[in-house]
């Protein structure tokens, strides 16, 4: 049996047999040609929602943080988030020993842009191997690499700063790719 990977799809095993589960996809609903198939519409369209989502995430009776990377999806929701904030909003960030992996320059740089507070973790490799255990504890799943283990130290950072919501980009990446690789028809 051959398997492509799907990043919707689970394959659940048991005494019975195998089943490949799909547990989330896009809902393309047809257009009611509110849009043109002007590109600048659909990009104003998606500014206006995810302008909207993140307005929505600030409303909280507890403080609310950012987690920032040097990504364009974190950096993105930290720029949005700020201009909704009548206060510097805090951003958390990890400072990586090596140098190919560290984003936390181009992190303070965003910071610096958004007026954010930024708290940077630095992360070394003996961090990664003493906190791996409960990193995956906490997850509940298996971990490919040292981001699971690195995302938990960054929550346990934010936690102790006092944070218990914080915005992130997690994700987008994938469904801006989804959308690259399979846009709708």
């Amino acid at each position: 049996m051959s398997i492509k990977y799907h990043p919707d799809i689970f394959l659940l095993a048991s005494n019975t047999g195998i089943r490949l589960h799909r547990y989330w996809d896009f809902d393309y609903p047809q257009s009611d040609n509110s849009l043109s198939h002007n590109p600048e519409d659909y990009i104003q369209q998606l500014r206006q929602t995810l302008d909207e989502s993140i307005q929505l995430r600030l409303r909280a009776d507890v403080p609310v943080g950012c987690y920032l990377s040097g990504g364009l999806d974190s950096s993105t929701v930290l720029g949005m988030a700020a201009v909704h904030s009548s206060e510097p909003l805090k951003a958390f960030t990890i400072a990586f020993e090596h140098a190919a992996y560290d984003e936390a320059a181009i992190a303070q740089e965003t910071a610096a842009h958004c007026q954010a507070d930024i708290q940077v973790i630095p992360v070394n490799q003996k961090d990664i191997a003493d906190h791996f255990a409960d990193a995956i504890w906490h997850c509940e799943m298996l971990s490919m690499n040292a981001n699971t283990t690195a995302k938990y130290l960054l929550s346990l950072a934010a936690r102790d700063a006092g944070y218990k919501v914080v915005l992130t980009g997690e994700g987008s990446d994938e469904i801006f790719w989804w959308i690259c690789a399979f846009p709708p028809r």
